[in-house]
């Protein structure tokens, strides 16, 4: 993880990062962010099988405000097919 603190410190203003015990968000800053650019979230671990290695494992996609955008979206959409059948059903 020191090593991952590191490569932050010495990146440039692009990239920022943020660390949480093994997991890290890394993040782009600057003009080329957009709302619907991505994050890499990754964890590290050690491996136990192996001595003196790690197990990283981590997924690219949407920042959090853009799955709140989503759910908001879906849940409206929801909402309104539901009423919708709701009302024909009624009559």
């Amino acid at each position: 993880m020191e090593h991952v603190k590191a490569m932050l410190q010495k990146s440039s203003g692009k990239l920022k990062g943020k660390i949480v015990d093994n997991h890290v968000v890394l993040d782009i800053t600057g003009d080329a962010v957009h709302y619907w650019s991505p994050q890499l979230s990754f964890r590290i671990e050690p491996d136990f099988s192996h001595e003196h290695s790690s197990v990283i494992s981590g997924i690219i996609g949407p920042r959090p405000a853009v799955w709140t955008l989503f759910s908001f979206i879906y849940f409206l959409s929801g909402r309104s097919i539901f009423s919708s059948v709701l009302t024909v059903l009624q009559k």
